[in-house]
């Protein structure tokens, strides 16, 4: 694999995302089945790993040496991805009994704290810092593009940028409902008045990365 082909695996697992996650909105109880939840799963954390594969050849084969502040911002996203990963390999344990078991045999300490009641909170808390980061990454890059005139990667990365800014707008609502449990009646938070500007919304930020990675890939010799 090569930092273009990460680009486009990247590509595939964003878009897998945003296809789990609003079937999950529009039909939650189709998760339930144990062998779709099992499947889902596995490919959620196939795709989970598309971006830390892509920023690890980003640094490696994109990055220059001067560039301290982007390499900065990349490794702080690259350790909020890595972490985002950690949680869906806890998924597996969660979807998968047999696992869990062999969890337990082997580590009762390891076995309590993947089944931790702290996890969730974590994860909430995880997702929103590596959002934070997303946000920051686009930024530094886009005055990397901006003093290199790279005009038509710097107009991409200006659109990703707005879409992260509107992604990170809805993890920290997310966040703070996620935090505050019970705060909300779920007749509010399942509403359609509610749910659909939150997939239009996520819709866009999806589609303005996918646009950037596009870009990008085109970009690359």
């Amino acid at each position: 694999m090569n930092l273009k082909s990460a680009t486009v695996y990247t590509i595939i697992g964003i878009s897998y995302f945003y296809l789990v996650r609003t079937i999950g909105t529009i039909i939650p109880d189709i998760f339930r089945v144990q062998d779709i939840a099992q499947g889902v799963q596995l490919l959620s954390l196939f795709a989970a790993l598309a971006p830390l594969v892509f920023l690890a050849y980003f640094y490696k084969d994109y990055l220059r040496s001067e560039q301290v502040l982007l390499k900065n911002i990349t490794v702080i996203t690259l350790i909020g991805f890595s972490l985002i990963v950690f949680l869906h390999i806890r998924e597996l344990f969660m979807v998968f009994p047999r696992m869990s078991s062999i969890l337990y045999n082997f580590s009762p300490s390891l076995y309590q704290l993947v089944h931790s009641r702290q996890i969730p909170m974590f994860g909430s808390l995880i997702s929103w810092v590596t959002s934070i980061a997303v946000f920051l990454f686009f930024v530094v890059f886009y005055r990397e593009t901006a003093r290199r005139n790279q005009v038509s990667l710097k107009n991409a990365t200006l659109i990703a940028m707005v879409g992260s800014s509107l992604a990170l707008l809805l993890r920290t609502i997310s966040t703070i409902v996620s935090l505050s449990a019970g705060a909300f009646p779920i007749r509010t938070l399942i509403s359609p008045i509610i749910i659909t500007p939150v997939l239009i919304l996520s819709l866009l930020g999806i589609l303005s990365i996918i646009y950037f990675l596009y870009t990008f890939y085109r970009a690359q010799v």
